[in-house]
């Protein structure tokens, strides 16, 4: 079975999970676990209707698979929990683009570009320019982020935010929008 890693430093709670596959390859994922509880005046069954969109949203995202630039989940489910329910996702682990810039560059530069690793999607552009990454690369993760959107679009998928630790390069250099 899988086995809880360290907390990652992301929007609520995630935890690395791994495990050794049978033949001694150790797989990485990520769990997240997602509180649905009412909001302020919210019914029972508005928070049902609420948390059924939501589970539509990952049976679309999970059916576009890996071509889409889109990280999908390996596995989700829903737990009731105190008048609500917890939502757990399970989903690849894939370095993030502030991760990526961490290893690329040396902490002094990522600190001085960004001492927020949890920038807003309107500082990306300066993020990424800043970075003084090749041309190529950044119309590349452009262009990746792009069919990503698509995707999301004609899946009935809205996307609110786009920043950087949303951003996954996948080890083939391939950037992925996780959702």
């Amino acid at each position: 079975g899988w086995t809880l890693g360290g907390t990652l430093d992301q929007n609520g709670p995630v935890w690395e999970i791994r495990r050794q596959d049978g033949f001694g390859h150790l797989r990485k994922g990520l769990l997240r676990v997602i509180a649905l509880t009412p909001g302020q005046g919210e019914t029972v069954e508005a928070l049902a209707q609420r948390t059924s969109a939501l589970a539509e949203k990952l049976h679309r995202i999970s059916a576009l698979g890996g071509e889409s630039r889109v990280l999908g989940y390996a596995g989700w489910d829903f737990l009731p929990q105190d008048g609500g329910w917890q939502l757990w996702l399970h989903t690849a682990r894939l370095e993030t683009l502030p991760e990526f810039c961490r290893r690329k560059f040396s902490r002094w530069e990522v600190l001085r570009l960004s001492p927020d690793p949890t920038l807003a999607a309107e500082q990306v552009g300066r993020f990424l320019a800043a970075l003084s990454l090749p041309p190529k690369q950044i119309i590349a993760l452009g262009v990746d982020i792009c069919r990503s959107l698509e995707c999301l679009h004609r899946a009935g998928c809205l996307v609110n935010r786009v920043s950087p630790s949303c951003i996954c390069r996948h080890p083939s250099g391939l950037f992925f929008l996780s959702w």
